[in-house]
C-alpha cells in the first residue's frame, strides 16, 4: 500500500492547487502542523503572501482567520444546537449527577427532541430525535461528560440528601411543635371561656340583687329586714 504524502512546513503543499483536494490537504496539514489560527497570527512576522506560500495554505483562508479570530475550524455539518444551548445541557447533566440522579443517553436525546419541538429549526433528525451519531459527537465536543455505570450514592456525597432517620426526626419534631401549639391554643381558649362565664355570672348576680331590692321595696317589709337584705 503506498504511503500517504507528507507535507513539510518549509515546502508548499501542491495538493492545494488541485480544486478537488483542498479540504483533504488542509485536514492533513492541521493533523501534522498545528492550527490555521496559529499560522494566521504569524502575519506580523512577514507578508501574508509569503506565509501562505511557505505553509501551502490559500491566502484567502489566512485572511479569513485574521478577520474572524473567534471562528473555529471544523469539518462536516454544523451542530444543530448552539454552543450556549449545549453548555446548558452539560450543566443540567452535571448538576443532576452530583445530586445522585445521573442521566442516560436516552434521557438526553429525549430532552433534545423536546427542545427541538418547542424551538423548531432545520435538522436531519427523524422526528427531531437525535441519533447515536449525534450523541457520540456531543460527548466528543464535551469530554467533561463521562459515561460510567451507576454507583450507589452515599449521604456524604449528597449535601442535600435526607436519610430515613433524619426524615423521621424531622417529622417527630414537627409533630411535637404542632402538639405544643395546639395545647397552648386550647389553654387560651379555656381561659377566655372561664373569663366570659365569670363575667356573665357576675352580671346575673347583680341583676338578681337589683330585682330583689325592688321586690322588697314593693312589699313594704320591716326596715330591719331591709337593712339585712340590703
Amino acid at each position: 500500500m503506498p504511503k500517504a504524502p507528507t507535507y513539510s512546513p518549509t515546502r508548499p503543499m501542491r495538493a492545494l492547487r488541485s480544486p478537488t483536494r483542498p479540504m483533504r490537504a488542509l485536514r492533513d496539514f492541521q493533523n501534522g502542523q498545528g492550527s490555521l489560527r496559529s499560522i494566521a497570527k504569524r502575519y506580523g512576522q512577514g507578508s501574508l503572501r509569503s506565509i501562505a506560500k511557505r505553509y501551502g495554505i490559500p491566502r484567502a483562508t489566512l485572511q479569513f482567520k485574521l478577520k474572524n479570530p473567534a471562528c473555529k475550524t471544523a469539518f462536516g455539518p454544523s451542530p444543530v444546537l448552539t454552543e450556549v444551548e449545549e453548555n446548558t445541557i452539560v450543566r443540567w447533566i452535571t448538576e443532576l449527577a452530583q445530586k445522585g440522579f445521573p442521566r442516560k443517553k436516552s434521557d438526553i436525546i429525549s430532552s433534545v427532541q423536546q427542545f427541538l419541538r418547542q424551538h423548531p429549526r432545520p435538522n436531519l433528525f427523524k422526528d427531531n430525535r437525535p441519533g447515536e451519531g449525534w450523541m457520540k459527537a456531543f460527548l466528543k465536543r464535551h469530554p467533561e461528560i463521562v459515561t460510567r455505570s451507576p454507583e450507589p450514592v452515599t449521604s456524604a456525597r449528597l449535601p442535600f440528601a435526607i436519610t430515613s432517620q433524619k426524615y423521621k426526626q424531622m417529622l417527630e419534631a414537627k409533630n411535637e411543635a404542632k402538639l405544643s401549639a395546639d395545647k397552648e391554643k386550647e389553654k387560651k381558649r379555656k381561659e377566655r371561656e372561664e373569663a366570659k362565664a365569670a363575667k356573665a355570672q357576675k352580671k346575673m348576680m347583680k341583676s338578681v340583687k337589683s330585682q330583689l331590692k325592688c321586690f322588697i321595696c314593693n312589699r313594704h317589709l320591716p326596715l330591719r329586714l331591709k337593712i339585712v337584705i340590703g
